[in-house]
């Protein structure tokens, strides 16, 4: 017997069975349209393989670096607003070129620290990947500390 499989999003839409030359036994089974969104959504936002392609506390792990994703987003619109107040947006007697400069001057400095860092570290961070992650992780924090910190000098 040969036995076909149509599969969407992980989950089989339809399995024919071939008994014989010309005798077939065609086998439906269409999920729920809950069942669909699952299955998509498992596609979309797990690893191909879960959960056998990854170590036991891959969960784990990605609940704790989603939650630090949403704090980090959280603290980057917080900096934003304090730039943008630090710059004079809202504020009467501030000019847009004033403004433009002051974001010209942290945006260019930002790039050229990261060609730089790239250009003096990029081999080693292949080599201990997670010690560079967590160095990123710090000076990101620490730059939108600076950033808060923005409206006091204006």
């Amino acid at each position: 017997m040969t036995v076909v499989k149509e599969h969407s999003c992980g989950t089989t839409l339809r399995e024919i069975r071939i008994r014989s030359g010309f005798e077939t036994n065609l086998v439906s089974n269409f999920p729920r349209k809950d069942e669909q969104m699952t299955a998509f959504l498992k596609e979309v936002f797990l690893p191909q393989g879960y959960p056998d392609s990854v170590s036991e506390d891959y969960m784990e792990y990605q609940i704790w670096d989603t939650f630090q994703e949403l704090c980090s987003s959280l603290n980057g619109t917080l900096a934003s607003h304090a730039i943008f107040k630090g710059i004079g947006v809202g504020n009467s007697q501030a000019t847009a070129l004033g403004a433009t400069y002051t974001w010209l001057l942290k945006d260019g400095a930002g790039m050229l620290s990261n060609v730089l860092f790239a250009w003096s570290k990029g081999t080693l961070l292949d080599i201990d990947c997670k010690r560079w992650r967590l160095f990123a992780d710090v000076l990101n924090d620490i730059a939108m500390f600076v950033d808060l910190l923005s409206p006091l000098a204006p």
